[in-house]
This record gives C-alpha cells, sequence and structure tokens, in this order.
C-alpha cells in the first residue's frame, strides 16, 4: 500500500453500509449532475443570445452552478443527512430550471 492509499482510506471513518445509503448517495449525485447541466444549459443560451437575459441571472445562475458543483464533491455515503439536504436542494433547482425552461 502507497503512502497516498493510506492517506485516502486514514481519512475515512468508520460507518454501516447498506445498499439503500448507498442508492440514496448515487440518486443525489445524479440528480446534482442534473442541476448542472440545466445551469450550463441556461448560461449557455446567456452567451449565444446575452440580452435576453440580465446579469443578476446570469450571476446567480453561475453561483447556483458552482454552489451544485460543490454539493456533489462533498457528497459522502457516510453522511445521510447531507445526502437528504442535497437531495432537496436538487429537487428545488430541478423545479426552479423547469419553471425558466418551461
Amino acid at each position: 500500500m502507497t503512502a497516498e492509499d493510506e492517506t485516502v482510506l486514514g481519512g475515512l471513518a468508520p460507518f454501516v453500509w447498506d445498499d439503500a445509503t448507498a442508492a440514496d448517495c448515487e440518486t443525489a449525485v445524479e440528480e446534482v449532475n442534473q442541476v448542472v447541466g440545466g445551469y450550463a444549459s441556461l448560461l449557455s443560451a446567456a452567451v449565444d443570445e446575452p440580452a435576453a437575459f440580465t446579469e443578476t441571472e446570469i450571476t446567480t445562475w453561475r453561483a447556483q452552478l458552482q454552489a451544485f458543483v460543490a454539493r456533489r464533491q462533498a457528497l459522502r455515503p457516510d453522511q445521510p443527512e447531507t445526502i437528504a439536504q442535497t437531495r432537496r436542494a436538487a429537487a428545488e433547482a430541478l423545479r426552479y430550471l423547469q419553471s425558466i425552461r418551461g
């Protein structure tokens, strides 16, 4: 085992792994991916048609995209409450994105 492996493994806290926890974590990752894609799509549209969107909208979308990327990176299967919070935030963001895109 390399020193890098030991560092990674040493950073893992013991927890009870089960299929439901794994599925929730993976679902959260996929939901966040949808949100990131939605904001990326809006930002792409803003590049194509800058007059169609306000600077406030664009700034907000960038911030949300970055926040969800950070949420995705922070997801850990041993933190079920964080997973639940992320899923709730993603559901809310997806509702917002749906309202924008129609």
